[in-house]
């Protein structure tokens, strides 16, 4: 308070006290420096010391980003190595069922095949016992279909019907193997053939 108040002196001035005394002056002088600069000391030495205490938070601050982003960087190595294994299983799971579907694409053809070839065969196997079925009764067809066309083209209707009776009744208590419904003309003759004949 002593100090503001010397400061505040209006009589108390270098310009004064130089009229009266140099040395005085001089010293005036440096006595009110010093107060300033007292003052000045004050009013920095908190400055300073909250400087100081922001440097070292600053520092703790820098210190705890650092490790943050070291843990940033360990945690992002670690999602690229997920992620990496991630692509590789997702890429082999995509092979596996490409390679799924080319076998499943396979085995339904394959399935279709058979199925087809076993259509085909039902349709040999009824094909080959009807073939079987014609080839057995073949010789007692020809032959009556040759007896019918050398004795009995000459004859009326009447007595053709009558002699193939006869030659039926014959084959049958000789056991010769004849078609269930035996028609002489169709042994030679296709259905198309036969229908011509009867339109014409």
């Amino acid at each position: 308070m002593k100090a503001k108040k010397l400061i505040n002196d209006e009589e108390l001035t270098v310009e004064l006290l130089t009229k009266k005394s140099g040395a005085a002056a001089i010293f005036c002088d440096f006595a009110l420096n010093i107060i300033e600069f007292a003052e000045v000391i004050k009013m920095v030495g908190p400055m300073e010391e909250e400087l100081r205490e922001l440097a070292i938070k600053l520092e703790k601050a820098n210190e705890d980003a650092r490790k943050s982003q070291e843990m940033v960087d360990a945690l992002n190595a670690k999602l690229k190595v997920l992620i990496d294994q991630y692509n590789e299983v997702n890429a082999t799971k995509e092979a596996a069922l490409a390679e799924a579907k080319v076998f499943e694409d396979k085995a339904n053809l394959a399935e279709r095949l058979i199925n087809a070839l076993k259509a085909e065969y039902d349709r040999w196997k009824e094909s080959i016992i009807v073939q079987q079925n014609r080839l057995n009764v073949a010789s007692g067809d020809v032959m009556l279909s040759a007896a019918f066309i050398s004795y009995i083209g000459p004859f009326s209707k009447t007595h053709r019907i009558n002699i193939m009776t006869n030659f039926l009744k014959f084959s049958s208590d000789n056991k010769i193997p004849i078609s269930e419904n035996f028609n002489p003309i169709g042994v030679f003759a296709e259905p198309a053939e036969i229908s011509s004949w009867n339109n014409n």
